[in-house]
C-alpha cells in the first residue's frame, strides 16, 4: 500500500468489510491496517457481501434474500455492516456498499425483493448515522434501482457503484443509468482484474473510476 499510494495513480481502494459472503476470512483487514493506510491517504470504499438476489446463479454465493422477508433481512444486514465498521475505527458518516452481484433480469419478484431489501438497508444504515452504497451491474441490480427511483421508492441508496467493463474511465453518459440519477455519488468499475505494478509491487486489481461517497469524504 505504501509503494503503490507513492508511485501508483490510485487514491482509494475497496475493502471487503463485512457480510457472510465475502470470498476470504479478511484476517488481514484490521484497525490497525486501516488506520495506518487512512495515514498514508488512501481514501477506503467499505463493501458488505451478504445474501444475493434470489433468482442469482452463483453457486459461489449461495446465500439468497427471501422475497418474504427482504426488507427485514436488508435492515438486519446493515447492522452487521456497522457493526463492523464501528470495529475497524469507520465512524458515522462513512458509507458502505451492498455488493449485488449480476442476477438475470425479467423477473418480477427477484427484482422487486432486490429493491426491498436495498430499502431495508438504506433505511437502517441512514438510522445509524452512516451511508448507503450499492454496487451491481448496470443491466440488472443498478436497472432495478433506476426503475425504482423513477417509481418514487424510497428511501434509496445515497450512492451507487456500478459495473460495466467498458474501458470509459467516466461516471456519466452510460446507457442505462440516466445522468440526472445519484450525480456525483458515483463509482464505475469500467475494467476487470489485471495485473498492475507500482513500485516495484504488483497486484491484481479491477480498475474504477470515482466521483462518489468513500471513507474519509466525498473523492
Amino acid at each position: 500500500m505504501s509503494a503503490w499510494r507513492i508511485a501508483s495513480p490510485y487514491g482509494a481502494v475497496n475493502i471487503y468489510s463485512s457480510g457472510s459472503q465475502r470470498a476470504c476470512e479478511q484476517t488481514r483487514l484490521t484497525p490497525q491496517w486501516v488506520g495506518m493506510v487512512r495515514a498514508m491517504g488512501w481514501r477506503l470504499v467499505p463493501t458488505h457481501v451478504g445474501l444475493q438476489a434470489p433468482c442469482a446463479e452463483r453457486e459461489d454465493k449461495p446465500l439468497r434474500i427471501d422475497p418474504a422477508r427482504a426488507e427485514e433481512q436488508g435492515g438486519q444486514e446493515a447492522g452487521e455492516a456497522v457493526a463492523s465498521l464501528q470495529v475497524l475505527g469507520l465512524g458515522p458518516g462513512s458509507p458502505v456498499y451492498l455488493d449485488m452481484e449480476a442476477y438475470p433480469t425479467g423477473d418480477a419478484v427477484c427484482s422487486r425483493a432486490v429493491v426491498d431489501f436495498t430499502v431495508g438497508w438504506t433505511r437502517a444504515l441512514r438510522a445509524a448515522g452512516y451511508r448507503s452504497g450499492f454496487y451491481s451491474s448496470v443491466s440488472s441490480g443498478i436497472a432495478d434501482l433506476v426503475a425504482a427511483a423513477r417509481a418514487g421508492r424510497a428511501p434509496l441508496p445515497d450512492a451507487i457503484w456500478y459495473a460495466r467493463w467498458d474501458g470509459r474511465p467516466t461516471t456519466s453518459g452510460q446507457a442505462g443509468l440516466p445522468d440526472d440519477l445519484w450525480t456525483g455519488h458515483r463509482i464505475h468499475q469500467y475494467r476487470g482484474g489485471a495485473d498492475e505494478t507500482y513500485g516495484g509491487v504488483t497486484l491484481n486489481v479491477d480498475r474504477d473510476e470515482l466521483d462518489g461517497l468513500v471513507a474519509g469524504g466525498t473523492w
